[in-house]
């Protein structure tokens, strides 16, 4: 569903793609499908939402081994974010903070890494409330059409990210074999991501639930 402030909608359909395959997931079957893929790496864009949304869904369920290996993948650093790592690039390259941390949506960040068009503008993308609850099968296509063009596109926009980030890190002195004197740590990727990826997305989930819940304050 649509975002709004920072209220956590119901999940309507979940999507995924991988290198031989693209699924569409129904929520009856996302526990499933975690649980299948414990030991895969998730990539989302605007992770802080979307880990919430999941999260709410599990946890309503009562599906607790699922929900379990959702928040550990988190610890274990298996998600990804290329609204972040799209973010993290930008302040390499140019530096300059006042435009580089703006968040570019997903179709934004497709078109500058891998040239496909996606469009944000269709009707579709406000209307995925109204397939909650009801048979798939009496369901327009434009709905599954237009979610697994997302999956698809991310996961290619995040390869050449990655890639790119990469490549960034060692031409600011990355060397993973370095010993004595070293401007990165020669084991950063493994703490904290490719150009602290991991660390911004650990910070997101937290902050997005720390903005929900809000905080109290001794005055």
């Amino acid at each position: 569903s649509l975002i709004e402030e920072y209220e956590v909608p119901p999940l309507a359909l979940a999507t995924a793609a991988g290198d031989r395959c693209q699924v569409l997931i129904h929520p009856d079957d996302l526990s499933h499908f975690i649980l299948a893929h414990s030991d895969r790496e998730f990539v989302c864009h605007n992770v802080a939402f979307d880990f919430w949304v999941i999260h709410e869904h599990l946890q309503r369920r009562n599906e607790i081994q699922a929900l379990d290996v959702w928040k550990k993948l988190v610890t274990k650093r298996q998600l990804h974010d290329t609204m972040f790592l799209d973010i993290l690039l930008r302040l390499a390259e140019d530096g300059q903070e006042e435009k580089s941390t703006v968040p570019r949506n997903l179709a934004e960040v497709v078109l500058c890494y891998t040239g496909l068009e996606i469009s944000k503008e269709d009707s579709y993308r406000l209307r995925y409330g109204e397939i909650i609850g009801r048979d798939w099968n009496r369901i327009d296509p434009g709905f599954f059409e237009y979610a697994i063009k997302d999956s698809i596109t991310t996961l290619l926009a995040y390869r050449e990210m990655a890639a790119k980030a990469h490549d960034c890190m060692i031409e600011h002195g990355f060397d993973r074999s370095s010993v004595g004197h070293f401007s990165i740590y020669p084991d950063a990727i493994q703490r904290f991501g490719l150009l602290s990826e991991a660390i911004q997305v650990e910070a997101a989930i937290a902050l997005f639930q720390i903005t929900r819940n809000g905080l109290h304050t001794d005055r």
